[in-house]
């Protein structure tokens, strides 16, 4: 429940720049943003791609990001990388007991298509290459 609440205080904060900024702003460095985790019942950590410049736009626009968290009744905790493939593996196999639900959702939605993705690549990677046979 208190997951639930902090993702559409997100979702609201989100809409609310969405409402004030420029539209190629928004979709440049705001919107590729998700939440990943609630700190203290009430610390929000964003996550971001591993883009240097959408990184040095989110901090600069640091301040505009905590203002709209603030008005969801929530404080802004940080910043963090958008856990990679490894990760998602890690958290999924260790089921990890202080996993949040945020990582769960993260690790069902993008598992099944790494899973697919890691055995396709296995498989041409142990066949034989028709140069060498």
């Amino acid at each position: 429940m208190e997951i639930r609440h902090a993702l559409s205080a997100w979702i609201r904060a989100k809409e609310s720049l969405q409402r004030v900024m420029p539209p190629e702003d928004f979709h440049h460095f705001v919107r590729p943003m998700y939440l990943i985790g609630v700190l203290s019942k009430s610390f929000l950590l964003i996550a971001l791609p591993p883009n240097q410049r959408i990184v040095e736009r989110a901090r600069n626009f640091q301040p505009n990001l905590r203002a709209a968290i603030q008005q969801q009744g929530y404080d802004f905790a940080g910043f963090t990388p958008y856990p990679s493939d490894e990760v998602v593996m890690l958290l999924a196999n260790n089921r990890h007991p202080g996993l949040t639900p945020l990582a769960r959702m993260i690790c069902a939605r993008r598992l099944p298509e790494l899973m697919r993705r890691r055995a396709s690549e296995n498989a041409r990677d142990s066949a034989p290459l028709e140069v060498f046979a």
